[in-house]
């Protein structure tokens, strides 16, 4: 075990035969309770498939993508909603993620989301076209960004698996080949991580 976004780490290496010529099947890593700025992950795994270690001088590490299983809760969800103090309740089930807006003692139907990542930044979106009928709140909220980190560099939602109170969104990482050696853990971070300050782009 070791320590990761201050939480123990599980890894599991899948090495098999293949490892006698450089490859391994997979390494996973497994967290449970990860603070992502004041969301609770309740279980983050992160799966790096297909791992070649290239020949050369220096020897190379080389992967075609990296997979991010990441699992939220209800009770998780509605403490950092109260934490951030957003207007709006979320509710995890099991057809989808619903949404409803407070207007001061007035409430809004709920309305049926979707999660989306635009320019590494995660939105909550309508399932169906059209905000006219929307109040400016509901609108506001739709053409902004949700108060979480920025993903990293390249990252694209693959698919989000429904449960009751609880959602699991499925992100790709863009591969990645860099020589071994001192300095790789940096080098990969910086890949994927190139402007960690960076603060979402001002509204239009």
């Amino acid at each position: 075990m070791s320590q990761l976004a201050g939480r123990p780490v599980s890894v599991r290496v899948d090495a098999g035969i293949e490892s006698l010529r450089g490859r391994i099947r997979s390494i996973d890593a497994e967290l449970t309770e990860v603070d992502l700025g004041g969301l609770i992950v309740d279980h983050l795994l992160v799966r790096v498939p297909d791992i070649e270690i290239v020949p050369g001088v220096p020897p190379r590490v080389r992967f075609a993508g990296v997979n991010l299983a990441v699992t939220v809760t209800q009770r998780g969800i509605d403490r950092w909603l109260a934490r951030e103090r957003l207007p709006l309740r979320m509710r995890l089930g099991a057809r989808g993620l619903g949404t409803a807006f407070s207007l001061d003692t007035l409430g809004l139907a709920e309305i049926e989301t979707e999660l989306a990542v635009s320019g590494g930044w995660l939105q909550l979106r309508p399932r169906r076209a059209g905000m006219i009928d929307l109040p400016d709140v509901a609108r506001e909220f739709f053409s902004g960004y949700l108060p979480l980190p920025r993903l990293p560099a390249g990252a694209r939602l693959d698919a989000i698996q429904h449960e009751p109170r609880e959602l699991t969104a499925h992100l790709v990482l863009p591969g990645l080949e860099e020589p071994l050696g001192s300095g790789l853990a940096k080098r990969v971070r910086a890949h994927f991580f190139p402007d960690p300050d960076r603060s979402p782009p001002e509204e239009s």
